[in-house]
């Protein structure tokens, strides 16, 4: 997994399966870095995930409360279309942040920054 700052924001961009495995565990500990930041924020580039499992995807949703509980946010970028039916079939729809790419969820935390 690559992880590149945009400005202030960590854009974690995993590849390939997250079901759970060592991908997994990486892209946890990375995200339990950004938890001690100050208001943490990060975005999680999907545009390279093949396939995610709901276990990983009821994970993320918990991080995401963590990171809301700290005054930050964590969203999900490029997510494809098999994903996003995914998170509705797992009832995470309301859960879940979702952005269209990497750009519109940078302006989005941006502004909300501001």
């Amino acid at each position: 997994m690559r992880v590149t700052m945009l400005g202030e924001i960590p854009v974690l961009r995993p590849t390939g399966y997250l079901v759970g495995g060592e991908e997994t565990d990486e892209l946890n500990r990375t995200l339990f870095q950004i938890l001690s930041m100050d208001k943490p924020r990060a975005i999680i580039d999907c545009s390279q995930v093949e396939n995610i499992t709901s276990i990983v995807l009821r994970g993320l949703t918990e991080m995401r409360t963590h990171f809301a509980a700290r005054g930050g946010r964590l969203v999900m970028a490029g997510v494809d279309k098999k994903i996003t039916d995914l998170v509705v079939i797992a009832k995470l729809s309301l859960a879940a942040e979702i952005f269209v790419n990497v750009e519109a969820a940078v302006a989005e935390l941006v502004a909300d920054r501001n």
